[in-house]
């Protein structure tokens, strides 16, 4: 997945579950950041995931990993509450 802009969803923008092998490249995701429970990503039983060259902005994790998720790899991320 890459070159996709997501805004203002009402919990969790991205949710990777039961995924292996999976590219996330090139996201913004932007919400407010009074917004409860935004995350921008939520890995869970995932396996060999990548998430890079993005920018995140909400009210909650930028990326957060659950159980029984392994080798994952996140590189050049901007992760904060205002978008620039």
């Amino acid at each position: 997945m890459s070159n996709i802009k997501f805004h203002n969803s009402p919990q969790t923008h991205v949710l990777i579950l039961g995924c292996q092998n999976v590219d996330f490249g090139f996201l913004t995701i932007q919400a407010p950041g009074t917004s409860p429970n935004t995350d921008g990503i939520h890995i869970q039983v995932a396996r060999n995931v990548s998430i890079h060259n993005s920018q995140f902005a909400d009210g909650d994790d930028c990326i957060s990993i659950g159980d029984r998720t392994s080798d994952i790899s996140i590189t050049d991320i901007s992760c904060g509450l205002v978008m620039v």
